[in-house]
């Protein structure tokens, strides 16, 4: 049992390294486009966009979410757009998300309608590649030490 639990949390330490990504990306991105509304605003709208798409927001990005919901799906469908080598680790992150919290126990996780809504959502706003299953723990990991590498996160 210890070690499936290892493997879950070492899955989800990869599934961080995507959020990072995600928000470095998207601070980037509306440091000029949201600069009047300040900084504290669009740091806070990437992070309420990754809450988003992982489906764990939490009081504070709920309450960016529920007042810009219009600003959040369209950034979503942006990030699709401008950031298209996103697209596979967004995907794999998700999948493996899920299994990793499912793996932990999560009843969350185990509400077949929550994890379909989440990845229709994904689908739906062009960040999610259909079809294929979790990957792997040795290739998604590798990805992500490509991308720590190539977002320079060390």
């Amino acid at each position: 049992m210890f070690g499936i639990k290892r493997l879950a949390q070492k899955m989800i330490q990869g599934v961080d390294v995507v959020k990072l990504v995600l928000y470095k990306v998207l601070t980037e991105d509306f440091a000029e486009k949201y600069k009047e509304k300040g900084e504290k605003f669009y740091k806070t709208l990437a992070t309420s966009i990754i809450n988003e798409i992982f489906g764990c927001h939490n009081p504070e990005s709920q309450k960016t979410f529920s007042e810009n919901k219009k600003i959040v799906a369209e950034e979503i469908k942006n990030l699709g757009t401008k950031h298209p080598e996103l697209k596979r680790p967004i995907t794999d992150a998700l999948r493996v998300f899920i299994q990793a919290n499912q793996m932990l126990g999560s009843s969350t996780m185990k509400d077949t309608e929550y994890v379909v809504n989440l990845f229709d959502k994904a689908i739906e706003r062009g960040i999610f590649i259909k079809g294929g299953d979790a990957p792997s723990p040795e290739p998604f990991l590798q990805m992500m030490e490509e991308l720590i590498k190539k977002y320079n996160l060390k």
